[in-house]
């Protein structure tokens, strides 16, 4: 498949759940490699109606449909942001990988988020992140990979555990919660709880293809909730500028106006395991100023 092609099988997805949206028509279904169906809406009677669900408030879920785009690197950007504002953050991991947890707690992961799934409200999973930096403003709901046992192909039966399983969760500012890589249940329920929905890739072949099957689970699942394709790992180069420039003429009303850049102290903070807002210097600085911006654009939704 050329990336002519794939532009265009990503415009083409966009514009068709844009188009449901506005319309509230029935779309076909769309099936990815896995033979897992996206369903369309209206929703089968079993599933969760957009009434029945409750969303956190002040939150947003980050999902990609493929590994090492950034995922969860953006995330962290957008928790440094906020809570260098003064704002109080609160994490939720659902990705059994955990790697966000390993890194605000630093390895030491016992409370997990798969006690919710048992009945304990997602508000007493709380603890403390271990950054020194940002201190009493930064928490988080952990995970590790036990969570890949409630973890399964999404379908017209799902139904979110976590929406009646909240607690009180009214005292964050902002709620930011990471999905797995995978287009399956847990990534359904990031989506569920979310006021706001970001779809993170790169602007290559692959990652596209990724993001398109990423946009369209997302725009069958949100219940209206706003979506946004954020373009992570932006260079210099020509290609890069091209694909940006591209995917924007193409479908200008999803594609996020503000961008992440390729960066070496971005690379480092991932090294360390915390937001890029906690490395001095003059590069972290520009790198924290376009999560600064983006945590805007996507609060304005």
């Amino acid at each position: 498949m050329s990336n002519n092609t794939t532009l265009a099988s990503l415009v083409a997805t966009v514009r068709q759940w844009i188009s449901k949206s506005e319309n509230n028509d029935t779309v076909a279904p769309l099936v990815d490699e896995s033979g897992w169906e996206y369903l369309e809406t209206p929703v089968a009677s079993d599933r969760v109606s957009p009434q029945s669900l409750t969303k956190i408030s002040n939150s947003i879920a980050v999902i990609s449909g493929k590994g090492g785009v950034g995922k969860t690197t953006t995330l962290l950007g957008l928790a440094g942001a906020a809570a260098r504002a003064g704002e109080s953050v609160l994490v939720v991991d659902l990705d059994p990988q955990g790697s966000l947890s390993a890194a605000a707690r630093d390895g030491e992961v016992d409370l997990t988020v798969l006690a919710a799934f048992s009945g304990t409200p997602v508000s007493e999973l709380v603890t403390d992140s271990v950054w020194d930096e940002f201190a009493g403003s930064i928490k988080i709901v952990a995970a590790n990979r036990s969570l890949a046992a409630v973890d399964h192909p999404f379908t017209s039966r799902s139904r979110s555990t976590l929406s009646a399983e909240l607690g009180e969760l009214a005292q964050f500012d902002l709620v930011l919660i990471d999905a797995p890589a995978t287009l399956s249940h847990l990534t359904f329920e990031a989506i569920a709880l979310a006021e706001k929905v970001i779809v993170v890739a790169e602007p290559t072949r692959f990652s596209l293809q990724s993001a398109q099957d990423a946009l369209a689970f997302a725009g069958q699942t949100a219940n209206g909730a706003p979506i946004k394709l954020v373009l992570n790992k932006i260079d210099a180069s020509e290609e890069s500028e091209f694909r940006v420039s591209e995917i924007r003429d193409a479908v200008p009303t999803v594609v996020a106006t503000s961008t992440i850049s390729v960066s070496d102290e971005i690379n480092y903070a991932n090294g360390a395991g915390v937001p890029v807002q906690a490395i001095p210097g003059e590069e972290a600085e520009k790198a924290a100023a376009e999560f600064s911006a983006l945590l805007a654009e996507i609060r304005a939704l």
